[in-house]
């Protein structure tokens, strides 16, 4: 949400930030406060930025990307057209796409275009494990989950897979077992009640035991 988070986060190693132009987030920024961050980023780092937004035109959003020098969107659809995330992808913005799962048949409705996005990242809603009773229901949802990807990787040659949503500190183990993912979207389950930021105590406990069960994989 500032330039000196932005750099610092960058200059810690991370692969990719987000500025979430999503106005029911807690961080929500406006197009001229994100190209105000991204214009004190050094020019090695562009490649790192990605814009997530929930409106604009194709006409907009490639105005916004330009202007702000960023190369990666997670559009979220359907308030931005899918005919528009594919020109944006054309015109070689590359595409994060998050594919919300709220029940089982929405493993129908995940988009297999080859020309949607170039990395796909599945958010599991609560409605999607309510009916699954607490002791099955990570690995349940997790051998879903696995069948997703192994679907959507002999379709399209996405560079990572991720998970995201109703995960816990603990089950998030089960998925990393069962569906091997390269990406794990934590964020909320790190952050303090009520807050933007993420909470110290939880993120060393997480990363504490994760190096003890999977000692090859904190890295």
């Amino acid at each position: 949400m500032s330039a000196e988070d932005a750099r610092t986060a960058l200059d810690l190693g991370a692969d990719y930030i987000s500025f979430e132009n999503i106005k029911t987030s807690k961080r929500y920024l406006d197009f001229s406060q994100i190209t105000a961050i991204t214009n004190e980023i050094p020019q090695n780092h562009k490649n790192k930025l990605v814009l997530a937004t929930d409106s604009g035109s194709y006409d907009t959003l490639m105005q916004v990307l330009r202007k702000a020098d960023i190369s990666a969107a997670q559009p979220r659809y359907p308030n931005v057209k899918i005919t528009d995330i594919i020109k944006m992808r054309k015109s070689g913005i590359r595409i994060f796409q998050y594919e919300y799962l709220s029940s089982s048949a929405d493993i129908f409705n995940v988009n297999l275009s080859k020309d949607a996005y170039d990395y796909a990242v599945f958010d599991i809603r609560p409605t999607f494990v309510s009916k699954v009773d607490r002791f099955t229901r990570n690995y349940k949802v997790a051998r879903i989950v696995r069948d997703i990807f192994n679907e959507i990787k002999s379709n399209i040659p996405l560079d990572f897979y991720g998970v995201s949503g109703e995960l816990n500190l603990e089950s998030i183990f089960t998925f990393i077992q069962v569906c091997k993912p390269s990406l794990i979207d934590l964020s909320i389950q790190f952050e303090s009640q009520h807050s933007v930021y993420k909470s110290y105590d939880r993120i060393s406990h997480f990363f504490g035991k994760l190096n003890t069960v999977f000692p090859n994989v904190a890295n």
